[in-house]
């Protein structure tokens, strides 16, 4: 489980629910929490620097003054937060320090928690999507394909009490055990039910190929070649309730409340609708790895969960190989012999 939590913060709104959801999950696990404020130009309030005409370049001293005044205010103002941050988690009972460093956010996020050895990150979402994701950047986006470890972006207050139902993300891939060992843990940490949820779609790695006819033959496929295919992703749909029967079984050994779904369509939009019809806080995904131009064309779950789901998103970080349950492992082997 999550004990050193690093927390990303900025000065708005938005950073007081972040630390308020992460200061809720440490006093779960005990673990401890690291809390950086990274200054940059892009955080919203931070000063601008001055543009000046030339045809009116005076007074230039007095304006960069001017603007180093406000640089000074603005990191003050931010040591100011981490450290009523970091006094509210301490007189709690939670182990908890602060830093403040200048540069990209992204970036020197990802550093920090390799450099502290974080096992979880916890951060808040600026909102950027599509194009402009693409050439403006996005911290998350940025954080999700460089991090040394899980990462947990927050869309609003969670780990409060309640039954705060957790949506699962499962496939047929050696990090999908991760996923579900990790949902689990928090699930017996704050008595969350969890949605076990596998997306039948073509994007898997172990379904069925579409068959494709010889080009001297005309199209459709001979009958036997779909015959095959059908029978295959027959055979491929039970694999599915197979995995999800045996997670089912896990959790219930555990006292954890669980049930199982599995739908056909794109593992992202598919996942997310489900998190809104059945009310879901938090979705934990595995993450492929897809990026750059890939990931633009082809898409990517985790990514599109981020900035999609109508919840948290926890991307799990695979720390290593995990082996799946016999019935799992079994199952995957009949697909692939």
């Amino acid at each position: 489980m999550f004990h050193k939590i690093l927390v990303a913060l900025d000065q708005s709104a938005t950073g007081q629910q972040v630390f308020e959801s992460a200061l809720s999950l440490v006093k779960l696990t005990g673990g401890q929490l690291l809390l950086l404020h990274v200054l940059s130009a892009e955080e919203e309030g931070s000063p601008h620097l001055p543009v000046f005409s030339t045809l009116n370049a005076y007074p230039v001293p007095d304006t960069l003054e001017a603007y180093k005044e406000q640089w000074t205010a603005f990191e003050n103002h931010g040591l100011k937060l981490l450290t009523a941050y970091t006094d509210r988690a301490r007189s709690l009972g939670a182990k908890a320090e602060y830093t403040q460093s200048m540069g990209s956010p992204g970036r020197r996020i990802c550093e920090t928690a390799t450099t502290w050895g974080a096992d979880l990150i916890f951060m808040g979402r600026r909102g950027r999507s599509g194009l402009q994701e693409f050439f403006l950047g996005s911290v998350s986006n940025y954080v999700l394909h460089h991090a040394p470890c899980s990462v947990l972006v927050t869309h609003d207050a969670l780990f409060t009490g309640g039954a705060e139902r957790i949506l699962v993300g499962l496939d047929h891939s050696t990090s999908s055990a991760q996923v579900f060992a990790t949902a689990l843990e928090l699930a017996g940490l704050t008595q969350a039910p969890l949605l076990l949820t596998h997306v039948l779609c073509g994007e898997e790695e172990e379904s069925p190929a579409m068959p494709v006819a010889p080009l001297m033959e005309y199209y459709p496929a001979s009958p036997e070649l779909l015959e095959r295919y059908e029978q295959a992703w027959k055979d491929y749909e039970e694999q599915g309730w197979t995995l999800l029967r045996t997670h089912l079984a896990e959790a219930t050994d555990r006292g954890v409340v669980a049930e199982m779904v599995q739908e056909l369509g794109s593992p992202g939009p598919t996942l997310c609708a489900l998190a809104r019809e059945r009310d879901c806080r938090l979705m934990v995904l595995g993450h492929r790895g897809r990026s750059g131009f890939q990931e633009l064309f082809l898409g990517s779950v985790s990514n599109y969960a981020l900035h999609h789901a109508p919840c948290s998103a926890l991307v799990v970080q695979s720390s290593a190989p995990t082996n799946p349950p016999p019935a799992v492992q079994q199952a995957t082997e009949r697909l692939h012999p």
